[in-house]
């Protein structure tokens, strides 16, 4: 068994949390903290895989991990998400980097992302490389969506070739689902920084994201499945912004309006 935590987060996800564990049975600390899952999947767990089950209310990802990373018991953290599968190779490589000494912090590792019956290997999703394997003082930055672990000193982040296998959306309607909730998430940090919704970024921006995705980023070498994602990705930036501006207006018509001086009297009291 390998010296390192794997942190996986759950809720209800009892039909499809074995293709994950199943995948991670290799390491000697399996924690996984599920969000009050109502189908079983924290018995699953427990029972078939011996993983520590901790109940948390999730807020969003890198929150339930910021939580997380604390309760791990060894000095190597391998975030896996429930919809991931740890390929042979990159069990291999962990295991190597976690009983030596590495010059490295953090890793980032290769993503392969499984969308309605094919790998995609064009649209962008080529680059994902998200850092998943890090040292236990690490954390994700404060986002709601898309978060990665902060790694301050470049020279510190290495990367690995080892893949994990995801399987983002098995439905349209699941997909719709967390469509909806990022945009919303997104919207949200926007009206935090300050971003405005110009025309030129509701319009403009969508537009821009098919083009790279599907032109640039040869999307169209992904088939059908890239056109749709292409497709997908485009309106959820239109989505986000426009979320944003029905945000703002309420922002704008719910602020207290400033009460004018009133100009002094002429007359004598």
């Amino acid at each position: 068994m390998a010296p390192v935590t794997a942190i996986v987060q759950t809720c209800n996800m009892a039909e499809t949390i074995r293709e994950c564990l199943d995948t991670l049975r290799w390491v000697d600390d399996l924690l996984v903290v599920d969000d009050h899952s109502q189908d079983g999947t924290a018995e699953i767990c427990a029972r078939e895989y011996g993983a520590r089950v901790l109940t948390h209310r999730r807020d969003n990802a890198a929150a339930q991990k910021n939580w997380a990373i604390p309760q791990a018991r060894r000095e190597w953290v391998l975030v896996v998400d429930a919809d991931e599968k740890a390929t042979p190779e990159l069990r291999a490589q962990v295991e190597r980097i976690v009983v030596s000494d590495p010059p490295f912090d953090a890793y980032r590792v290769r993503r392969w992302n499984w969308y309605f019956g094919r790998i995609i290997r064009h649209c962008g999703w080529d680059k994902d490389r998200p850092i998943r394997l890090f040292r236990r003082a690490c954390r994700y930055e404060s986002k709601r969506v898309h978060a990665d672990v902060v790694v301050t000193d470049p020279a510190r982040l290495g990367s690995i070739e080892g893949a994990l296998i995801h399987t983002p959306y098995r439905s349209y309607e699941a997909y719709l689902k967390t469509f909806n909730q990022y945009s919303t998430w997104a919207a949200q940090d926007l009206l935090r920084r300050g971003v405005r919704p110009t025309l030129v970024r509701t319009l403009g921006r969508p537009l821009f994201r098919f083009f790279r995705q599907y032109v640039l980023q040869r999307g169209f070498l992904d088939g059908r499945q890239g056109l749709h994602l292409c497709l997908w990705a485009a309106a959820s930036v239109y989505a986000k912004y426009a979320k944003l501006w029905e945000l703002t207006r309420t922002a704008e018509t719910t602020r207290p309006r400033s009460n004018p001086e009133r100009p002094e009297s002429d007359e004598p009291l």
